[in-house]
């Protein structure tokens, strides 16, 4: 890519779909930021570096989030997995084994050292786009705020453009919503179900959906 031609994007109506541990730079960046369990912050000045910027400190729900959010985002083709893994648990060397090896018939992750690697509610082809869309940087260990800034620059030099269309599993989270809509009704007695979608809202308050 020539130096005069700027790489690529795609528009994003919402981003990012799912809430966690992160705060969000431009969502336009090709690099988002991982740093497992540590506290790693980097000068405001550089929020433009990156798309986003957190903590991963679970095997399973926590790299779902991910993953959704990451699909979500075309823009993004580069995460940088820094700062301490999680012991027992192990998210950032579970995330590098659903990149390389994706999940077995049972759902989990093939080669993970995690307690409980299952990846119940992200598709086979989602996973599989998300190895195609991202390359994984490993500097697991390093907590440097400098040296994780200098690599997401020469990252973003990198940019290879927007891998294409978003990718929303957009039936995962209607099949969500049903689930939880009976859950709220069933625990209400009768004379109060009418109010079940008040409750239901209160169950889902921690998860942001698009619908395109």
């Amino acid at each position: 890519m020539s130096a005069k031609t700027k790489p690529r994007k795609t528009k994003l109506k919402r981003w990012p779909l799912m809430p966690g541990q992160f705060e969000t730079g431009d969502p336009y960046s090709p690099v988002a930021i991982v740093t497992l369990s540590s506290e790693i912050e980097l000068a405001p000045a550089n929020r433009s570096l990156y798309s986003a910027l957190g903590k991963l400190t679970t095997e399973n729900l926590g790299i779902e989030r991910l993953l959704a959010n990451v699909l979500a985002n075309p823009n993004i083709r580069f995460i940088l997995v820094c700062g301490k893994d999680v012991q027992g648990h192990w998210p950032g060397q579970t995330l590098f084994s659903l990149h390389s090896k994706g999940i077995d018939s049972k759902q989990r992750v093939i080669g993970s050292k995690g307690a409980f690697p299952f990846i119940q509610n992200i598709s086979k082809k989602a996973i599989s786009r998300f190895s195609k869309q991202v390359e994984l940087v490993d500097l697991i260990g390093e907590t440097s705020a400098e040296k994780i800034q200098s690599t997401a620059s020469r990252l973003a030099l990198r940019d290879p453009g927007s891998f294409g269309k978003p990718m929303i599993e957009v039936e995962y989270v209607k099949e969500k919503e049903e689930k939880q809509k009976k859950a709220a009704k069933a625990k209400l007695p009768a004379h109060l179900s009418h109010i079940a979608g008040n409750v239901y809202l209160d169950l889902r308050k921690n998860l942001v959906i698009s619908k395109g």
